[in-house]
């Protein structure tokens, strides 16, 4: 898996991010891994986690997926059930610190999950205007 790849390559570089800032949904298999796999590992628990969510199409995965998350441990997740992507990014989104709109109006599931959410909400910005977030 692309998620668990990622991980092992920050760790084997021996650098621990302040923050990681997931994009797309390819991304959302991270904070599930964080989050259950490596839960008992030290490494990452002062790293903040930001997931951006976009309406993307709602892909489904192979049956397989599932089987391979069980190899690694990780069970109880309501996506095992339906496995398809708006699914992962919906479950990501209440293990991680802060969600951002990546587009303005979410819709569906996508727009009611985040509305639900624990997570810390942050709004669309305008790309013209992102530099005021910086300043």
């Amino acid at each position: 898996f692309f998620a668990r790849g990622v991980i092992e390559t920050i760790k084997k570089l021996n650098w621990v991010p302040d923050v990681i800032h997931f994009n797309g949904w390819m991304t959302s298999f991270i904070p599930i891994y964080l989050k259950n796999f490596y839960k008992n590992d030290y490494y990452f628990n002062n790293t903040k986690l930001v997931m951006s969510v976009y309406n993307e199409d709602g892909a489904e995965f192979s049956a397989n997926v599932k089987d391979i998350l069980e190899f690694d441990n990780i069970k109880g997740l309501a996506a095992l059930d339906n496995p398809k992507v708006q699914n992962f990014v919906i479950e990501s989104m209440n293990l991680v610190d802060s969600i951002v709109k990546g587009d303005e109006f979410l819709e569906g599931d996508i727009d009611q999950a985040y509305d639900n959410a624990t997570s810390e909400k942050l709004d669309f910005l305008e790309p013209d205007s992102i530099d005021k977030l910086y300043k």
